[in-house]
């Protein structure tokens, strides 16, 4: 079949049919899997499908033939998937940001590739999430920053790199490569710097005069300007870590503030233009500790103000310069965009919490590199011309979502409840150094006023954690409306009252699930209301009780005799919960269940879904594989108005039992008949498992019901 542009030759009958060829494949890199009947007697006789989908083995493929397979479903589900936009002529309607990508889990060959070649658990862990198969094979033949330190046993993990952690009290400030580390340190007066931050109420600039800070010139200070509201001038943006930053002063070598004056002056060709740079230009943290408290309460005015005009400095420059150590350190002329632009997307900088605003909000962005400065801005434009149609259908789409994820902030013109939801994707891979910092960014990058932020009272100074969370709820407190997919946000969330369902964190951390945002992905329906009772969003449900403890899965019957199989994850009143070895022994040996009714004081219970459907007519029904995604809640309080209180239990994955695919529901009454005592535990909602007697239950009698609104705290 020849490939036509301008035709849609794939019915969704297709699509389904390498969805589920995708399910296959991904089964088999999953050797502990979970059985689906509800009895430990493990039927002997499977059919091919079947067994690999259900039985635990180890994948008996080589590693090439597992990666050779993930690129061509990659491609073919690329080719399949695409809506033919070879010919877009905007690069904001090019793609978005929940494209379809082949993923390996964490135990494949590509993964073992990334780690081999050096890659920090960190960084690859971002790569094999943001960027397809095709992708993450790209990446295997990239040499990775500091390659000797993670291949000799760098202690990062999936949410940090050891070498980006900072700490005042050890950091050195680096001189230039070409320096031999002798000059001396320049700096700029506090009391100038405060008198245009307090005083002037604009952001200060480096004064172009200063350049080039020759060795044997004379220039004690930086003097620094204030900017009139007109005059150009170039922003920097760097990784702390790269060590171009200070924190205990506003002062940099001078070969560094010589290299930096060079470095604008060839970006706009122009000797007169002023830069600004944070290290410069915002009073940091440890110089106030031992000034008078006189001088420390204005300097710290000085901060504030310096960084709630963060956002307007970013926007009004006349370009951003990134500079990132790994992707200046190689001549980049002889390489192609499609390089270029994978490095930068997998670059340190593009893991920071401060640089998505950078890089985000700037009119015009280039990149230093070795021997060039690069506009990716441009580069992107003929990514987006590329008439190569193998690159179009494995690198390209991941590539646009991920310069649409940085660079679309700023010409979308979102209400509040989309940008969120836009931020929440687009910093799900970055982290911070400083929790306290997470809202500040967010307050900006949202346009709320960064001094609400700024003004939330430390509770305990004494504990870093707990101004972040004052914070965050604060921060929250300013949104009328939210995503309604946020209730299903798996990573942690606040603890205070009327902001249970609210994240306590948007960006990588140790206890937040990596792809935690990805329950934004699939919002469709209206936005949930924020209200100083809890959230109020609209959805359909699946209500039923329990008086026994809910288990790591368990079953639900409808009033229209359909059964669904549930799988459970507890994440809230983890206090209440007990631990206990589930009946599939071997497989998840030792779970923690929960009795609603000692958590909550309340056995009513309610599995609530925003409904997708993803194909036409009954496709999905055939695929055996298809599950919908929920939360589970406790049913407090029916309010007169027909609103019912909720509380979150955890999230929960339903699965349709679809006849023939699934004899599970048969078994199950089968044995709700087997005895009257088993029937009437059905009745009462109390029927457990039979295997290991763990009081877990087995399955209880529900009814669907529409829409209606719900409160969730």
């Amino acid at each position: 079949m020849a490939l036509e542009p301008d035709k849609e030759p794939y019915p969704g009958d297709t699509r389904a049919v390498m969805k589920h060829a995708l399910h296959m494949h991904l089964s088999l890199f999953y050797n502990n899997k979970l059985p689906e009947t509800p009895d430990t007697q493990v039927t002997t006789e499977y059919n091919l499908e079947t067994f690999i989908d259900k039985v635990s083995f180890k994948d008996p493929r080589d590693p090439m033939t597992v990666t050779a397979t993930s690129l061509l479903i990659d491609f073919v589900w690329n080719v399949v998937y695409r809506k033919w936009d070879g010919d877009v002529k905007s690069l904001k309607d090019a793609t978005s940001v929940d494209q379809p990508k082949i993923q390996e889990p964490k135990t494949g060959p590509l993964w073992r590739t990334l780690k081999g070649t050096g890659w920090c658990t960190s960084e690859a862990s971002a790569i094999m999430d943001r960027f397809s198969a095709s992708g993450v094979q790209y990446m295997t033949q990239i040499d990775p920053p500091n390659p000797s330190n993670h291949l000799q046993g760098g202690q990062c993990l999936h949410y940090k790199c050891c070498l980006r952690q900072l700490n005042d009290t050890t950091y050195r400030t680096k001189h230039a490569p070409d320096c031999s580390g002798q000059c001396e340190t320049i700096s700029a007066d506090p009391n100038v710097l405060a008198s245009i931050l307090v005083d002037r109420n604009t952001i200060p600039l480096i004064h172009a005069s200063n350049r080039p800070w020759h060795d044997n010139g004379k220039a004690p200070e930086i003097i620094l300007e204030p900017w009139n509201g007109s005059r150009p001038f170039v922003a920097i943006s760097h990784v702390w870590a790269d060590g171009l930053g200070n924190p205990a002063a506003n002062a940099l070598p001078r070969c560094q503030m010589r290299r930096l004056g060079e470095m604008v002056q060839n970006l706009t060709g122009r000797s007169n233009i002023p830069f600004w740079l944070d290290t410069i230009c915002v009073p940091p943290d440890n110089a106030l500790k031992g000034m008078d408290p006189i001088m420390s309460k204005r300097q710290r005015q000085a901060q504030d103000q310096a960084i709630v005009k963060m956002r307007t400095t970013y926007e009004e420059s006349l370009h951003v310069l990134v500079l990132d150590a790994w992707v200046m350190l190689n001549s980049f002329k002889a390489m192609t965009d499609v390089e270029k632009l994978m490095r930068i997307f997998c670059s340190g900088w593009n893991t920071r919490l401060w640089t998505y605003q950078e890089g985000a909000l700037a009119k015009c962005i280039s990149f230093k590199m070795k021997d060039e400065i690069y506009n990716i801005d441009e580069a992107m434009l003929r990514v987006r011309d590329s008439q190569d149609w193998s690159f179009n259908y494995t690198l390209r789409g991941p590539l646009m979502v991920q310069y649409q994820s940085l660079r679309g902030f700023r010409t979308q013109e979102l209400g509040t409840a989309e940008r969120i939801k836009y931020l929440m994707n687009a910093l799900a891979f970055r982290a911070t150094s400083v929790a306290a910092d997470e809202t500040v960014c967010l307050a900006a990058l949202m346009g709320f006023n960064v001094q609400d932020i700024l003004d939330v009272e430390d509770p305990n100074p004494d504990t870093p954690s707990k101004l972040a969370e004052a914070r965050m709820t604060k921060f929250w407190s300013l949104f009328d409306r939210v995503p309604a997919a946020i209730v299903k946000f798996d990573g942690p969330t606040l603890t205070a009252d009327a902001y249970e369902w609210a994240p306590s964190s948007l960006l990588l951390s140790e206890d937040r699930p990596l792809n935690a945002y990805r329950c934004l992905l699939t919002s469709t329906g209206e936005p949930a209301s924020r209200t100083e009772r809890g959230l109020h969003v609209r959805l359909p449900s699946l209500e039923f009780r329990s008086i026994v403890p809910l288990g790591l899965e368990f079953y639900v019957e409808d009033d229209q005799s359909q059964f669904y199989h549930f799988y459970f994850e507890l994440q809230r009143f983890k206090d209440h919960a007990r631990k206990y070895t589930h009946n599939h022994s071997g497989y998840h040996p030792e779970e923690i269940c929960i009795d609603p009714q000692m958590a909550t004081s309340s056995d009513t219970l309610a599995f609530i879904f925003d409904p997708i459907y993803e194909f036409e007519g009954n496709t999905i029904a055939k695929l055996s594989h298809v599950a919908e995604r929920g939360i589970l809640v406790a049913i407090s309080r029916n309010r007169p108005d027909g609103t019912l209180d909720v509380r979150k239990l955890g999230n929960a994955t339903r699965k349709t039992l679809q006849a023939p695919q699934h004899k599970d529901a048969q078994v199950i009454r089968d044995y709700i008949q087997k005895s009257s005592q088993h029937l009437q535990d059905y009745q009462n909602h109390s029927l457990i498992y039979p295997a290991k007697n763990n009081g877990t239950l087995l399955c209880s009698k529900g009814r669907r019901v529409g829409p209606r609104t719900w409160c969730i705290r």
